[in-house]
């Protein structure tokens, strides 16, 4: 780490004013107070920005105001304390209405030797308010122009649709929601002409007129003003109009010292559409369809032969001859209305008819069309003479084709014209879809080849086959899959398709065909099977040996099991469960028979030849019902003294025995025991028997009696002096081990612990106890007093007179009782006793101190006393100075 900077941080985080080698752009604190003059615009702010720890090293000291409105101002920093490094510089600037701005952020920032420093950056917030029409709002009386049909009157009002300035969402910081007047004034420019004057709310008249001024009391976002109503003439003429005012004042142009914001709307009376209609001249029937035009485009369309109601498409041969008149309506923006007729005369065209012909075959040859009358003109897919109306089916090819016949025009120009729909058939065609293949012989004779018939889908066939020599034909078959029963006698037997003829009209169309079927017959196999078990009970394993030597051998075992095999050998299992046989069921109740305790299952086998051919027997298997054991224990687990099991038997149906052993020395041989009452807890084994004379089956569940719940407590709960030595009494029950906390650090795993407590305080010892049926804690407390302290000091402790008084200043910490022996044979519980020594020599004094629990403690000091036999006296002065030093 750079141990300049290390410096510089650790110097910024004390706060501390520093020095160094190079200006940077460290600061510790920075400031700023910003002071607009008013809300509506111009507002003029006065803006004192400082910084604190500026570490300029003698460099200049900047700071650049950006206004937020695309101007800048750069002052010189000016430092007003030299100790803290505090600088500031103060800029002006003037903010007037933009658009919807309403709020700006100015920033300043710090610039130390024309460096700016980013993380210096310093924002403030200045609302500029305005009037209606400014900072995102406007006057508005909704709507600019009312238009009124030319001919129509009309009664009206003007709604207030004025947007503030300076409110939400352009404003949310200092929303500009103070009280507004508004003011509708009616007449400020009336160019209506009618005999019936224009009315407001009953007013004729002079013009203008002002309303009354109304009050938004704030805050307010919005106004739901209305203008009156306002009632015109339907005599007015096209472009006449009656004029209203919408006046605003707001908080920066309160009403009424300043002029109002203002918008002008108007009702005005608008011409109608022109809905006339270009006239048509008279069509013939057969004529191309035309678009009708009118002098205002956009309208709608109706009449006998209109094909499109937005268009005006006319379609001569829809409308049919005769005189059609169509309409016309139009409607424009303003809601004017006008309509148009108009008749268009359609021609009848002379009369044309083609002639009818039956469906042609696609290799027919060209056939001559006749139309009445005979001269005319002909077209269409597949005529190759348009005069003569000569129809050539190849060139035409397979389907349904439209040929038209137009007559010569008649004396108007008109012409006549038919149509006809020519059908031309492709060659018909027949096929085996069964393939070549071998079946077995079968007794029915049920075997079945499918043949596919195609060609016109209304046609019917003619189908001529080959069955082993001998030809046959099969008549008026659809155009569809057709099924033919095939000959069963062993060998092969051959199909041959000879010709497909399709029927249409009185004409045919025919196919040679040569499509053959091959098929052999082969004959039956035969099968015996042998079962062979050494059990009778159920499950019942059963091998069973067939014929070998064939393809495939398929096992229906009667139990709802299969199997397919390649060869005659096969075990299988069989499982039967007793069930009792329903005779008869009257109403609600069943009746059944006696219980079965076996049945038989027929196998039944079918084997397949290499051709397919198959054979099928049977044979039979007796199987005796196994019982399943079993039962409900419930509960399965409890807590003594609960030991109460209550059992049902769930074994299943049937002339079962039964024998139960609960686990603790008892049994029982009753179907339904119902319950059994353990004496003590523990997990034990039921196991129940089900059985009879072939068959038998046993399961075993387990139940748990659990102790009841471990508790623990302990004793004692006491108190004493240090060391205090407890021997807990542990009174848990139904608990099996133990954890003991003494709160000193020690634990304990004993039943019956005993422990020492040396440190004076309340010990919190606790006990979790452990049992088959969970844990448990207790806590006590465990006082172990503070324990006092023997201290004591003698003056003086050298004397040579007996009868020197010697004083004792006792200095025991916690103590309540005392008593002293002062080495001669003599005692004193005082606190601070006196004691003369009646001979001279050396003596030990000592002090027993007690604590108000009594807790003892004792201080013994050696040859302490040293006295001396002789004359003289000890004074003691009767003032002290205390020389800072010692007790």
């Amino acid at each position: 780490m750079n141990v300049t900077r290390w410096l510089l941080l650790t110097l910024f985080l004390a706060g501390i004013p520093f020095s160094g080698t190079a200006q940077n752009c460290f600061i510790i604190a920075k400031a700023n107070d910003i002071q607009p003059d008013g809300l509506c615009s111009p507002v003029q702010v006065v803006w004192t920005v400082s910084y604190v720890g500026v570490h300029d090293n003698g460099a200049s000291v900047q700071i650049r105001f950006d206004w937020d409105d695309g101007s800048s101002d750069t002052e010189d920093a000016v430092e007003i304390n030299a100790g803290n490094s505090e600088w500031e510089a103060v800029s002006t600037h003037t903010y007037v209405s933009n658009d919807l701005h309403c709020n700006y952020h100015p920033v300043a920032t710090l610039i130390v030797d024309g460096v700016t420093c980013s993380s210096s950056s310093q924002e403030q917030i200045v609302t500029v308010w305005d009037t209606d029409d400014e900072n995102g709002g406007r006057v508005n009386a909704d709507p600019d122009v009312y238009p009124v049909c030319v001919g129509n009157g009309a009664t009206m009002r003007f709604d207030d649709g004025t947007l503030f300035n300076c409110v939400p969402p352009q404003e949310r910081d200092v929303p500009n929601t103070d009280t507004r007047w508004i003011q509708w004034v009616y007449g400020t420019n009336n160019t209506m002409s009618s005999s019936t004057p224009v009315s407001v709310n009953g007013y004729t008249g002079p013009w203008p007129m002002e309303g009354p001024v109304i009050t938004l009391t704030g805050p307010v976002t919005g106004s739901n003003e209305r203008s009156l109503p306002i009632t015109v003439a339907d005599d007015n003429l096209v472009g006449e109009e009656f004029e209203v005012e919408l006046r605003y004042w707001n908080y920066c142009n309160p009403y009424p010292t300043d002029p109002p914001e203002t918008d002008r709307s108007v009702i005005r009376i608008v011409d109608n559409p022109d809905a006339t209609i270009t006239p048509v001249d008279s069509l013939c029937e057969f004529a191309g369809s035309i678009i009708m035009v009118a002098a205002t485009p956009g309208g709608t369309w109706s009449g006998n032969g209109i094909l499109n109601a937005s268009t005006g498409e006319f379609a001569p041969y829809v409308a049919g001859p005769g005189t059609q008149e169509i309409s016309y309506t139009i409607r424009d923006g303003n809601g004017c209305e006008a309509d148009d007729t108009t008749q268009i005369i359609v021609t009848d065209a002379p009369d044309g008819e083609i002639l009818p012909i039956d469906p042609l075959c696609i290799y027919d040859p060209p056939f001559d069309m006749e139309a009445i009358p005979n001269t005319g003109t002909w077209s269409g897919t597949g005529i190759t003479d348009t005069v003569t109306g000569l129809f050539d089916p190849a060139t035409a090819g397979p389907g349904t084709h439209a040929v038209v016949f137009t007559t010569p025009p008649d004396m108007s120009g008109c012409v006549g014209i038919d149509s006809f729909l020519v059908g031309v058939a492709d060659l018909p065609y027949a096929e085996f879809l069964t393939p070549d293949s071998t079946w077995c012989q079968k007794a029915d004779n049920s075997s079945l080849a499918e043949i596919l018939l195609t060609g016109g889908d209304t046609s019917r066939y003619d189908l001529v086959i080959e069955i082993q020599g001998a030809i046959d034909t099969l008549y008026n078959l659809p155009a569809d899959t057709f099924t033919l029963y095939l000959n069963n006698q062993a060998g092969q037997n051959t199909y041959i398709l000879q010709k497909v003829i399709e029927h249409h009209g009185s004409n045919s169309c025919e196919t040679d065909l040569h499509d053959t079927l091959a098929m052999v017959v082969h004959p039956l196999p035969h099968m015996t099977i042998l079962a062979e078990t050494d059990d009778i009970c159920s499950p019942v394993n059963v091998t069973f040996l067939a014929n070998e030597g064939y393809f495939r051998y398929n096992w229906d075992f009667g139990d709802g099991d299969h199997l397919v095999t390649s060869g005659g050998m096969v075990n299988h299992v069989f499982t039967y469960t007793h069930s009792n046989t329903i005779i008869d069921i009257i109403g609600e109740d069943t009746i059944y028979g006696p219980p079965g305790t076996d049945t038989l299952y027929y196998t039944r086998l079918s084997i397949e030849s290499e051709f397919g051919c198959r054979d099928s027997t049977i044979d039979s298997v007796r199987v005796y019902s196994t019982p399943v054991a079993d039962f409900f224990a419930h509960p399965e687990m409890q807590y003594y003294p609960d030991s109460l099991v209550f059992i049902t038997n769930l074994s299943s149906p049937g002339e079962w025995s039964y024998y139960w052993d609960f686990g603790d020395q008892s049994t029982s041989s009753e179907k339904d025991p119902l319950q059994h009452i353990y004496e003590t807890w523990g997990i034990y084994d039921i196991e129940l028997t089900a059985y009879n004379t072939f068959c038998s089956d046993n399961i075993i569940k387990k139940v748990q009696i659990i102790p009841p719940a471990p508790t623990a407590s302990f004793e004692p709960d006491t108190m004493g002096c240090p060391p205090l030595k407890v021997t807990f009494r542990n009174n848990s029950t139904y608990a099996d081990t133990y954890i003991w906390s003494f709160d000193d650090g020690e634990f304990s795993t004993d039943p019956a612990p005993t422990h020492t407590f040396w440190e004076s305080r309340e010990h919190h010892v606790r006990l979790v106890v452990f049992g088959l049926a969970g844990t448990d804690t207790t806590e006590q407390i465990i006082t172990v007093h503070e324990r006092p302290r023997a201290l004591f000091d003698a003056y003086p402790t050298f004397a040579r007179n007996l009868k020197q008084v010697f004083k004792f200043r006792n200095n025991s910490l916690n103590s309540s009782y005392y008593l002293w022996d002062f080495g001669d044979g003599t005692t004193s519980p005082e606190d601070h006793p006196e004691h003369i020594y009646p001979h001279a020599g050396t003596y030990s004094v000592t002090l027993y101190v007690w604590s108000e629990y009594d807790c003892p403690d004792t201080l013994m000091r050696k040859s302490l006393i040293t006295l001396i036999a002789g004359e003289g006296n000890t004074r003691f002065p009767n003032a002290f100075v205390w020389n800072g030093t010692g007790p």
